[in-house]
C-alpha cells in the first residue's frame, strides 16, 4: 500500500489494513516515500513488515539513495524468492551489513552524507514539530485557496496528505499558463498527473524548509496570477 498517493495529496487507511494484515498473517509493504518525514509513520503500532522511503520529499534531503525498514522475521520467508537483480537483492545488503559494516556495491557516499544532514536538521527541529509545521503549512494553502473560491480534491480532512494539496482551476484558465506565470514569479508548483490534468487540476507541495509565511506568500501571488489571467482573457 502507498501511504500518501501524492497524485492525489491522499491519505491511504495505513493503520487499518495493517491491522487485517496482522489478523490474517499477510505480509504488508507500505511505500512511505513521500510520507516519512511528514506524517505519522509508524511501523511497529501499524504492523507494517517492509516500509520504504527516500529522503527527497518530506525528509528534506537530496535524490541518490533510499531506506528500509523492515522485520528479519520477514526476512526469513522471503529467502526463497528468486532474486530478480543485483543491485536491489535485499538480503545480500543484510548480510554485507551485519557481517562486515558495508554495502555489497560501492555506495553514493556523498548521498550518505546529504541524509545524514537532512536527519540532523529533522531531528533537531522534532519530528512531531516537523509534522505540525507540515500540517500548519497545508492548512493555510488550502484555507487561501478556497478563499481564492478553487476547488480542491480531496473534500475529507481526515484524508489529506500534510504536505500535498491538489485544486481545480476554473475552466477558462488554461492549467499551463497558470503553472508557467508562477514560475515567472519566482514559484512551482505541478501539473496535474494523467487524467486530472485535462480537469484542470493543479498541486502545491509543502515539503522540506517551507513555513507557514512561504505559504501565505504563495496564495497571495496566486491570487494576483489569477487576477492577471483574468484580465489578459477579458482583453
Amino acid at each position: 500500500m502507498v501511504f500518501q498517493e501524492t497524485s492525489t495529496g491522499m491519505i491511504n487507511p495505513v493503520q487499518e489494513v495493517g491491522n487485517l494484515a496482522l489478523k490474517y498473517n499477510k505480509i504488508y509493504h507500505v511505500d512511505a516515500i513521500s510520507a516519512v518525514g511528514g506524517e505519522d509513520v509508524n511501523v511497529k503500532r501499524d504492523n507494517i513488515d517492509f516500509c520504504t522511503g527516500v529522503p527527497n520529499k518530506a525528509v528534506g534531503g537530496q535524490p541518490g539513495v533510499s531506506f528500509i525498514c523492515t522485520k528479519r522475521s520477514r526476512i526469513k520467508q522471503i529467502e526463497d524468492i528468486p532474486r530478480r537483480n543485483i543491485y536491489l537483492n535485499l538480503q545480500h545488503y543484510i548480510k554485507e551489513a551485519e557481517e562486515r559494516n558495508q554495502t555489497p556495491n560501492t555506495p553514493s557516499v556523498v548521498m550518505f552524507i546529504t541524509l545524514n544532514e537532512a536527519l540532523k536538521v529533522l531531528l533537531e527541529e522534532g519530528i512531531e514539530e516537523t509534522i505540525k509545521r507540515y500540517q500548519e503549512n497545508a492548512s493555510i494553502i488550502r484555507k487561501g485557496l478556497k478563499e481564492l473560491g478553487l476547488e480542491l480534491l480531496i473534500k475529507e480532512e481526515q484524508l489529506m496528505s500534510n504536505t500535498v494539496t491538489s485544486a481545480f482551476l476554473p475552466s477558462q484558465i488554461k492549467v499551463k499558463d497558470f503553472i508557467s506565470q508562477i514560475e515567472h514569479e519566482g514559484y512551482v508548483l505541478y501539473l496535474g498527473k494523467g487524467p486530472l490534468l485535462g480537469q484542470n487540476l493543479f498541486q502545491i507541495a509543502n515539503m522540506g524548509q517551507i513555513f507557514p509565511k512561504d505559504c501565505e506568500e504563495i496564495i497571495e501571488v496566486i491570487r494576483e496570477v489569477l487576477k492577471l489571467i483574468h484580465l489578459k482573457n477579458i482583453i
